[in-house]
């Protein structure tokens, strides 16, 4: 992309409306997920802001002071011990049974790929590109080191979206209405009235051996739901218990920090605080918010998030 973060607040700062951009910035904008509406809306004070629109960005974390300031981006909000929850839920979610490993052979698309067999793994570094339905051949065939993963922001969900973006927030049904949501108080009722930009899918697809970094995501809500194969996974808190204890790379919209630590690695002591688990077929967990977390792929595996964005 020829535009940064740096750009958006010049924009912001110049009271730039939509209609002043050309081509090119609304395609940036638009990979950073605004829309004209959501774009326009930033220029307005809270004030100025319907009854209803106040709602839903309450719901999101806003309120008066922290909209009007200078800032552009929503301050993540401090982990806390209590937060820190990890539990693994028995979900039935109809809509992704068809979503398994042998209905992506049928998708022919070429994609991006990253070096799963490197525990440290350079931050957003893609080491290859290859059909979707070829790399699956090669992580049946255990001839793969490679894992998918299609989150926000990729050109590869926008590849995806008609076949997983839809059925994947069906996702949200099956999650308010489980028991032990509702009884752990995971769900947050007022995530009900978010308009559907809120709502966000990702997708991972791994060969056996695959890992990812140990890092964290500061969605408001992540939940990862495993329809095949096996994952092990690591969760650490990231809180006042564990503040500066891992050296941590921020991405460039400082949302997500990775660590070089390996946690992964079985000959090392898990430090203090972590929780070990594993994933199998119709298993997930809401991953407690900015929870420090990596995972392997103990089998080919195939998992989908579904996460409400800060």
């Amino acid at each position: 992309m020829d535009f940064d973060n740096e750009d958006i607040k010049k924009w912001r700062g110049d009271d730039l409306e939509w209609s002043m951009f050309d081509e090119k910035q609304r395609e940036f904008l638009k990979w950073r997920d605004y829309d004209q509406f959501e774009w326009d809306e930033n220029l307005l004070t809270w004030e100025k802001l319907s009854s209803d629109r106040q709602r839903i960005q309450m719901a999101r974390g806003w309120n008066a002071q922290l909209w009007d300031s200078e800032d552009e981006v929503l301050p993540m909000r401090y982990s806390t011990p209590e937060a820190f929850r990890p539990v693994v839920f028995d979900i039935d979610i109809p809509a992704l049974k068809s979503l398994n490993v042998e209905s992506f052979k049928e998708i022919d698309v070429e994609v991006r790929v990253s070096d799963g067999s490197n525990p440290k793994p350079e931050l957003g570094k893609f080491t290859g590109q290859m059909s979707i339905n070829n790399f699956v051949e090669a992580a049946e065939s255990g001839d793969a080191d490679f894992y998918l993963h299609v989150e926000d922001g990729m050109k590869e969900k926008d590849l995806l979206q008609e076949k997983v973006g839809d059925v994947i927030l069906a996702m949200k049904d099956s999650l308010r209405n489980h028991a032990g949501f509702q009884s752990l108080g995971v769900w947050n009722d007022e995530w009900e009235i978010l308009d559907k930009g809120s709502y966000d899918w990702a997708l991972f697809l791994g060969a056996k051996g695959t890992r990812t970094n140990l890092h964290y995501d500061a969605d408001v809500f992540n939940f990862l739901y495993v329809v095949e194969g096996r994952k092990r996974m690591i969760l650490i808190p990231n809180d006042e218990r564990t503040v500066e204890k891992f050296p941590t790379t921020l991405n460039e919209d400082g949302g997500t920090g990775h660590s070089d630590l390996d946690v992964l690695n079985t000959n090392m002591t898990l430090p203090k605080h972590a929780i070990e688990i594993e994933l199998g077929p119709g298993q997930g967990i809401a991953v407690p918010y900015l929870c420090w977390h990596a995972v392997e792929n103990l089998e080919l595996s195939l998992a989908y998030s579904f996460r409400i964005k800060n």
